[in-house]
């Protein structure tokens, strides 16, 4: 599924809310840099928030992760973007660090 999503790379907003995705947060959404939006929250991820997605998505404004089961340290390279009402409210319900 996320490689199809790829064959619109020019994408600003992607919302996955509430899908019921499990694994782990594919590393490939980090190739749609053309991101503002990214919602993924209200699904089953597990495991750690890709660390790319700080060095490839440098256009996001809004990252939505909670409600998943999320867990380790955040990437020091989320902070590196000029997002963010990244607020403790976008990580809720996971086990970040």
């Amino acid at each position: 599924l996320f490689s199809l999503l790829f064959c619109f790379t020019d994408r600003q907003i992607l919302d996955l809310r509430s899908n019921s995705f499990t694994g782990y947060i594919p590393e490939s959404l980090s190739q749609a840099t053309s991101l503002d939006s990214l919602f993924l929250s209200s699904n089953e991820f597990q495991g750690p928030i890709p660390a790319c997605f700080g060095d490839s998505l440098t256009k996001l404004e809004y990252l939505g992760l909670a409600k998943n089961h999320l867990s380790g340290p955040i990437p020091n390279s989320i902070g590196s973007l000029q997002v963010l009402p990244f607020s403790l409210s976008s990580l809720e319900r996971n086990s970040l660090v």
